[in-house]
């Protein structure tokens, strides 16, 4: 049977994506996490490692979507081959049932991992330049409107967030804050 795991963090056009190159490999079954690969609790890999069974395959688009480190990577295709399963990475063009697969995995692994390690450190020097520079950067907030990387005051929901700032200050606790902004009519973006 093949199988197939997803992880994404982003995008649902990335999540069809792989989705979609899962179907046309011909795959019977797909697992898919959607959070960061930063996070070592994923449900649905946990949940496709007791659902394989011996000779069958799991296909995995590239390396970074399976595990985000070199030791998460062998340790996750080790247990995999210990079932008698195989996992082939269709982009990196590794399958664990290769003599050589575990050096080459261990290799493309620890350039997966050392490029989230850039990316990263590229993302944070981009932050603080942005700091750097009086540019805000993110979404919507309460109080401020982000109006092309500049805060801009919200009169009317400045006064909310002097009111919690002002009550969280004065020992009032968080659920009270909550019940009391709710019987004030104030909701949040999403009307919660």
């Amino acid at each position: 049977m093949k199988i197939g795991y997803v992880r994404v963090s982003t995008s649902e056009q990335n999540t069809l994506r792989q989705e979609v190159m899962m179907k046309e490999l011909g795959v019977d079954e797909i697992y898919i996490d959607k959070m960061s690969g930063k996070n070592t609790n994923r449900p649905q890999l946990k949940a496709m490692l007791d659902y394989v069974r011996k000779g069958d395959t799991v296909i995995v688009s590239e390396i970074s979507r399976f595990a985000r480190n070199t030791l998460d990577s062998i340790q996750y295709t080790r247990e995999l081959l210990s079932y008698g399963v195989c996992v082939w990475f269709q982009n990196d063009g590794i399958n664990t049932i290769d003599d050589d697969s575990e050096f080459r995995l261990t290799i493309m692994a620890g350039v997966a991992q050392d490029e989230i390690r850039k990316l990263s450190s590229r993302v944070k020097f981009g932050h603080a330049q942005s700091i750097k520079n009086g540019v805000v950067l993110g979404h919507r907030m309460y109080g401020y409107s982000n109006n092309q990387g500049k805060l801009e005051l919200i009169p009317e929901e400045a006064d909310m967030v002097r009111m919690i700032f002002r009550d969280y200050a004065s020992g009032m606790s968080t659920p009270r804050i909550e019940k009391k902004l709710w019987n004030m009519g104030y909701r949040s973006f999403k009307g919660g």
